[in-house]
């Protein structure tokens, strides 16, 4: 069951008239278009029906932050037929390209990965990759120049066991919360060169496999995948190569400044 249709009728159409609202009061001319689109019927999720069209005048854009589904899930051929069918109505996609990888794995079958890897999953013959996600957007019709490619300004942390290079290291969890983000299993990129230059994080290694480095400590075990100037580069280089729509970046306060 998709999000949208968690929402009964009434909440919607009410969702819809107060953001119209808001938008609108916030621009002197442009035009906010909202789609409501729900399944057919209950027990046909692959057909969408448009219940709800709204406009506000012209210049306003309206966009969408997407999932990076795995190539070949089950809900994979939902989702982008789905996606298909909002791009006729959206400007652009926001790929949401990063947390491929993170504490949430299994810790024994999967282990430490790749946070964003840009052209083969870290997994040994895994397709959850920044790579195949834009081939499944393209594979199903959604225009080139309406996907937008996220970028990550964070890593993913572990605390592993085996320290040595390589992905797929068991882990015993997520890495402890950085003094800014706070969050156990996440490092901005300007916590994760603290911890480079401060000797924490006192091995550093580059993969050529998912053009991305990963770092982590001899001492403390903790293990980070993350994404620097070097591989935001390749990755700016294949949007370009694909003629997408752009870039993005999540987000602009944990990168370094």
């Amino acid at each position: 069951m998709s999000v949208i249709t968690m929402f009964d009728r009434l909440s919607r159409r009410q969702f819809i008239k107060l953001t119209s609202g808001f938008a609108a009061g916030t621009a002197a001319a442009g035009s906010l278009h909202l789609i409501d689109l729900l399944p057919a019927n209950a027990q046909n999720t692959t057909g969408y029906k448009l219940v709800g069209y709204f406009s506000a005048g012209e210049g306003f854009l309206i966009t969408v932050a997407s999932a990076a589904v795995p190539k070949g899930s089950k809900t994979s051929d939902l989702f982008f037929q789905w996606m298909a069918e909002c791009g006729k109505y959206l400007d652009w996609f926001n790929v949401m390209s990063y947390d491929y990888h993170g504490a949430f794995d299994d810790p024994n079958t999967v282990g430490t990965g790749a946070n964003a890897p840009l052209l083969q999953d870290s997994v040994p013959n895994g397709t959850f990759d920044i790579k195949d996600t834009v081939e499944s957007y393209l594979k199903a019709d959604i225009p080139k120049e309406k996907i937008v490619l996220g970028m990550p300004t964070y890593g993913r942390s572990y605390v592993v066991a085996d320290r040595t290079d390589g992905f797929g290291k068991p882990f015993s969890g997520p890495g402890p919360a950085g003094s800014a983000t706070v969050t156990p299993g996440v490092l901005a990129y300007f916590e994760i060169l603290e911890k480079i230059a401060n000797g924490e994080l006192d091995v550093q290694k580059w993969d050529d496999a998912t053009l991305t480095p990963y770092a982590y400590s001899t001492q403390t075990g903790l293990w980070v995948s993350y994404d620097d100037e070097k591989s935001l580069g390749y990755k700016v280089s294949y949007l370009i190569e694909k003629e997408l729509g752009g870039a993005m970046v999540w987000a602009i306060d944990l990168d370094k400044f």
